[in-house]
């Protein structure tokens, strides 16, 4: 018996034509769609991945993928990020012992338009480890630390911004970037 292509629900009604075809809904899900639907091609598939590999490599732009495969510049975003949801999120070393916070801002635009990144990073390797973008806000800091927040050795190293106060352990949280 045929099922919905979406959450596999067996409780399928005739929903009209498109394009010479009939068309079904799902009473489960609502979905709607047809059997056989042939506008997947193949090599779509193929421009995909190759399209992700290009954009992770920092080798080409939005716009330059999508001229080359022939799509529009939303295709290649919305490729991007369904591959990109697929992937695990990195883990932070257990390992680290000494980590610094620091924020900085961004604009894209006009200087009315701040984005605020602010990062982990290791203080032995000099590496960002984490990092979150939003309003320079104890909520986006709190984002920031979850990713931490396993490493009960470690010890924090901060400016003086009360963020950092407000969510860091007071015993482990050392403000100054000095040593």
């Amino acid at each position: 018996m045929n099922c919905c292509k979406k959450c596999q629900g067996q409780t399928l009604v005739k929903n009209g034509h498109i394009r010479g075809q009939q068309r079904y809904k799902c009473k489960s899900c609502g979905c709607s769609f047809i059997f056989g639907d042939k506008r997947a091609k193949p090599e779509a598939a193929a421009k995909r991945a190759l399209a992700v590999i290009l954009y992770s490599l920092g080798k080409a732009s939005y716009g330059f993928i999508a001229k080359l495969f022939g799509v529009t510049r939303a295709a290649v975003l919305k490729w991007i990020r369904k591959e990109g949801s697929l992937i695990d999120k990195p883990k932070v070393s257990s390992s680290i012992k000494e980590m610094e916070f620091d924020e900085m801002w961004h604009f894209i635009g006009s200087k009315k338009n701040k984005l605020w990144i602010i990062k982990a990073l290791d203080r032995t390797s000099r590496k960002t480890v984490a990092w979150v973008l939003g309003r320079r806000s104890t909520a986006t800091f709190r984002k920031l630390y979850s990713k931490v927040c396993h490493l009960t050795e470690c010890v924090f190293f901060t400016d003086d911004w009360p963020a950092f106060a407000k969510v860091l352990p007071k015993d482990r949280h050392v403000i100054g970037k000095g040593e």
